[in-house]
């Protein structure tokens, strides 16, 4: 088991990387750590990096909440936007599980899978669309969220 570093210490000094990862309290986090994303804990509390963030993934088990950014556009169609973090634009979609599309009242207006889905090409880097179909009682421009309906549920965008 590795030593906590000593106060002052460079990050890396010691030749592993996982000793260089972890953090032991906020006070011997270096700036230049910080800056260059090069810890995984400060103080106990997980520094999210690239290395275990996923912002191009949006899950949840039963029930919960995927996207509040959804609009209805005709009777059986909705628009459901996600926001990204990427400097690509998404090119597919991996969906696994079934979502619910509900009315901000909670008033199911369908049950959704991959067959249902369809990302817009007009989506970029920072916000994607993806046109849902086999809704029924959609009015044009309902707000509506998108539910969870089977744990593990995703939407994956692929770069």
């Amino acid at each position: 088991m590795a030593t906590p570093r000593e106060t002052g210490e460079v990050i890396g000094s010691r030749g592993t990387a996982a000793t260089a990862d972890v953090q032991t309290s906020p006070s011997d986090a270096t700036p230049e750590a910080v800056l260059n994303n090069e810890t995984t804990h400060i103080g106990g509390n997980l520094n999210y990096t690239g290395a275990n963030l996923n912002p191009n993934v949006f899950s949840g088990d039963a029930s919960e909440f995927i996207s509040s950014d959804a609009y209805g556009r005709t009777a059986t169609t909705a628009n459901i936007y996600f926001p990204l973090l990427s400097n690509s634009n998404p090119v597919s979609i991996t969906v696994v599980g079934s979502f619910t599309v509900d009315t901000v009242d909670f008033v199911t207006r369908g049950t959704v899978t991959s067959a249902n889905m369809t990302l817009q090409g007009i989506s970029s880097g920072r916000v994607a669309r993806i046109d849902f179909t086999g809704l029924s009682g959609v009015v044009n421009s309902e707000a509506l969220i998108l539910r969870a309906a089977s744990a593990g549920s995703s939407i994956t965008f692929n770069f």
